[in-house]
């Protein structure tokens, strides 16, 4: 699942999801809403996020 590998990622980089967040030019609220409710974002987001985590997109969808 997509938000348990950023997860993995966001612990092995000690990034807080605010970091994440600020990176993608989003409230805190949203990506934690997102997160919580296990929605997958639009791909520009998730394209986002991974850069914010310094991985490729294909590392969070597989």
């Amino acid at each position: 699942m997509f938000w348990d590998k950023v997860e993995i990622y966001r612990q092995q980089k000690n990034l807080t999801y605010r970091t994440i967040a600020r990176a993608m030019g989003k409230a805190e609220t949203t990506v934690s809403s997102m997160r919580q409710f296990g929605t997958e974002p639009r791909i520009s987001d998730g394209i986002k996020i991974a850069d914010a985590l310094g991985v490729d997109i294909r590392d969070l969808a597989e």
